[in-house]
């Protein structure tokens, strides 16, 4: 995975994350959120194989993530506020998410590192942002070679908000058609 900083004001970073993932997803945290999670504990099949289990923590915000239906490369754009009407309308696959932070950064993970938890995460794979809850837009769209995962972009907009979440899933979110 590679890291291209950007911009970086108010303890908030504009980057490009590249991830090459094995699995069928992309997941996200802020470690102290999450410090309840041991060391090479099987979070994967203990508490996020289950899609209502999923759900459940993606509404709390504290593991959230979503499926991109295939392996590959994904360039992930990470932005703050709300894209704007214009960029909204070129994406034709659209989710909103929530997250905690508690430590100023986020973790991004392959779906598969939670199978035995590491509270180690590459710094490539890490975002600085202030503390708080957030509301995460996501938007991408099938790539020109028309294959999940081929240098597929994401961008995720990050909201700052002081209210609870207010999100509706069932399941896994899901970046796919």
């Amino acid at each position: 995975m590679k890291l291209f900083n950007k911009f970086k004001k108010n303890n908030f970073e504009k980057k490009e994350l590249i991830l090459d993932i094995d699995g069928p997803g992309i997941v996200f945290y802020s470690p102290k959120t999450v410090s309840y999670i041991k060391q090479d504990y099987d979070f994967l099949s203990n508490d996020f194989m289950n899609p209502q289990d999923i759900a459940k923590h993606v509404m709390k915000g504290d593991v959230t993530g979503f499926n991109t239906g295939s392996p590959g490369k994904y360039i992930i754009k990470i932005r703050f506020g709300y894209p704007t009407s214009e960029l909204l309308n070129k994406f034709d696959i659209v989710t909103r998410l929530g997250i905690i932070v508690k430590d100023n950064k986020i973790n991004f993970v392959d779906l598969f590192w939670l199978s035995s938890w590491d509270t180690k995460v590459p710094d490539d794979q890490i975002i600085n942002i202030d503390n708080g809850r957030y509301y995460i837009t996501v938007l991408t769209k099938l790539p020109k070679s028309k294959r999940y995962g081929d240098n597929q972009t994401i961008y995720m907009y990050f909201e700052k908000t002081n209210h609870r979440f207010k999100l509706k899933y069932n399941g896994v979110p899901i970046l796919f058609k």
